[in-house]
């Protein structure tokens, strides 16, 4: 969050972000994207389960590299499921779409939005 702070608005046209709602205030981080108005962000991360808008605490594995170190707050996670996404997409003015599976796939090919793991998604900044 501090180099999203330092960064003025209209930047950057694109912002990715892997692997950095685990550790931050989700809400936060999009209203700053919301601040920043990028015309897009690739935001890859893992998700969990859940058909309501919801993040879960986990801890992360003791054999993960960035769990061990002199910050213990990373090795507590927040994981928001897909649905808690597509509602802060919504509220902060953004459009997305879901890029981790075959364009235009099958129904039955489509991910489930319960299920849990690394999703990657496209947002594009709505004008306005």
């Amino acid at each position: 969050m501090p180099a999203l702070h330092e960064t003025e608005p209209g930047a950057y046209d694109v912002i990715i972000a892997r692997g950095v709602l685990e550790l931050l205030d989700v809400r936060r981080f999009f209203a700053r994207l919301r601040d920043l108005r990028p015309k897009h962000v690739i935001l890859d991360t893992p998700t969990t389960f859940g058909r309501e808008p919801l993040i879960r605490f986990a801890l992360r594995a003791a054999r993960d590299e960035s769990a061990r170190g002199t910050n213990p707050r990373h090795a507590v996670i927040a994981l928001p499921n897909h649905n808690l996404i597509v509602m802060l997409c919504d509220h902060f003015g953004f459009r997305w779409r879901l890029v981790d599976y075959p364009i235009a796939p099958a129904p039955a090919q489509r991910p489930d939005a319960g299920q849990a793991g690394n999703r990657t998604y496209v947002l594009d900044r709505i004008a306005g």
